[in-house]
Parts: structure tokens; sequence; C-alpha cells
């Protein structure tokens, strides 16, 4: 089961976008890995977009790295952020070696500069 988490706002105050919002979030869950008998269903459905995206697969406490990465990316092309990241989750995270492995995809929407 996929998990994605949309981020009304950046995670960081070390990113800069061309627009920042109030901070806000919210998570949503792939349909078809619900049992929501009798409860109420909202739909969002979300802009088209231009993104730019690294995956993350590695110690939680190396994922602030990857939004390096992906933001460094982004201003090298000659883009800018243009809203707040979307985290997809493809597994559960895992304890190895005592550490908390994270594997995710990080979508940046960006625009021209």
């Amino acid at each position: 089961m996929q998990l994605a988490a949309k981020y009304f706002s950046l995670p960081r105050e070390s990113f800069s976008p061309c627009r920042r919002t109030k901070p806000s979030s919210f998570f949503g869950i792939p349909m078809w890995s619900l049992d929501m008998s009798g409860e109420e269903i909202k739909i969002k459905d979300l802009p088209d977009m231009q993104i730019a995206v690294t995956k993350f697969a590695g110690p939680a406490e190396d994922y602030p790295k990857a939004y390096h990465e992906v933001a460094n990316g982004v201003e090298e092309n000659g883009y800018c952020w243009d809203g707040a990241p979307i985290e997809v989750y493809s597994k559960k995270p895992k304890v190895k070696d005592g550490k908390t492995i994270m594997y995710s995809e990080i979508q940046v929407p960006v625009k021209p500069k």
C-alpha cells in the first residue's frame, strides 16, 4: 500500500519556494486499500503540475538531505519551487541495526524562473 502526504507548506524553512502558504497538510490513502463501510469518503483532485522528483531509501536521519538534493537540482536547472512537496511512501519503514529506514519519493511542483 502506498501512502501519499501532500504538504501545503514546506516541512523545513531552509527551502525557498517561489511562494509560501500557511502551514497545513493532508494525507491521502489509495481508495482501493480502504474498507470505508459506512464512512464518508472525501476525494480531492490535485491540479496538473510540472514536478521534480527524487527517490529516497535510507535512514530517517538522512531524509533532509533528499530535500536539499532536489532543491539544488531545481535551482541548478533554472526552476523554482511552485508549491509544497508531495511525499509518496512506497513501503512501510523498517528498523535495521537500530535505525528507521524510510522508502519514499519526493515530488516538488516547479516552474521556470
